[in-house]
Parts: C-alpha cells; sequence; structure tokens
C-alpha cells in the first residue's frame, strides 16, 4: 500500500511539473511574439590591413651591421629591401638573428619598420639599433617575418 500511494505521488508531481514547463513555454513564446524583432543594420567597414607573413616579394638585399662594446654588445643596423612584388607593404617586422663562433646561433630579434616599400623599388630603411646583445656576438643576418599590405583606395559601390 504504501509503494502505491508512494508511486502515486511521485508520478503527480511528474505531470505538475511538466503541466507547470509546458504553459510557462507557452506564455513565453506569446509573448516573444508580441515584443519587435530587432532590425538588421548593415554599414560599410573601410578596409583594413591584410598582413602578410613571410612576403616572397620582399628580400633583404644589403645588410651592413657595425659592432660596438665589450661585455654587451650593440649592433647598428642598414638594410636595404627590395619589393620584387606588384603590392606596396608597409609596417615591415624584421627578423635580426646574431650568431657566434661556428654558425652557432647567440639570439634573435625583431623590430617593425613602418616604411612604405613601393612594388619595384629598392628602399634603405633607417637606422636600426639593438642593445643588450651577447658578448660573443659575430655576425648577424636579416629577413622580412611579416608585412602589411597598404590599403589601397576605396571601391566604388
Amino acid at each position: 500500500m504504501i509503494r502505491k500511494s508512494l508511486f502515486l505521488g511521485l508520478t503527480g508531481t511528474l505531470v505538475a511539473v511538466l503541466a507547470y514547463l509546458v504553459v510557462h513555454a507557452r506564455r513565453q513564446e506569446k509573448h516573444e511574439q508580441q515584443s519587435p524583432r530587432p532590425v538588421e543594420i548593415v554599414k560599410d567597414s573601410t578596409p583594413s590591413l591584410t598582413r602578410i607573413l613571410a612576403p616572397q616579394d620582399l628580400e633583404v638585399v644589403e645588410v651592413k651591421t657595425d659592432f660596438a662594446g665589450d661585455t654587451t654588445r650593440t649592433a647598428t643596423h642598414h638594410l636595404v629591401i627590395r619589393n620584387k612584388g606588384t603590392s606596396a607593404y608597409t609596417a615591415v617586422l624584421i627578423k635580426l638573428s646574431y650568431f657566434g663562433n661556428g654558425e652557432r646561433s647567440l639570439e634573435t630579434r625583431t623590430r617593425q619598420v613602418n616604411e612604405l616599400l613601393q612594388p619595384g623599388q629598392a628602399h634603405a630603411l633607417g637606422e636600426i639599433v639593438i642593445s643588450d646583445l651577447p658578448a660573443g656576438v659575430l655576425k648577424a643576418r636579416a629577413g622580412v617575418l611579416a608585412a602589411d599590405l597598404e590599403s589601397g583606395p576605396p571601391l566604388p559601390k
């Protein structure tokens, strides 16, 4: 007898909860139908820069490096970069690698140069000074890690 009354009590509670959920969902649906739908607004955005990783168009054609200091070295770089492509680049990220005896890599640094590189031209970058290098640095190499495509004029509508 106790089992039967317990079963009927739990079943009644379950039916009451399900009925409440159904009624509540219907009321919420009715309320959502009465409220106005949001309006979609479409705007034209200005073109953004596109970052190119390791662009094949850009190559470092000349690197002159002067080292100074004994315990910690300072390197002054003069770079010339040629743009072999048909697109202009800006915000060039330069990778500078430093080597000691036996081509052993000692350190790598990056610097961003915010100059415009026109297509088909070679461009001498300003002086890049890197300080606090290890004392064993003997050579340096430079390469282009990334660059941003210069955004052109806006497209006609």
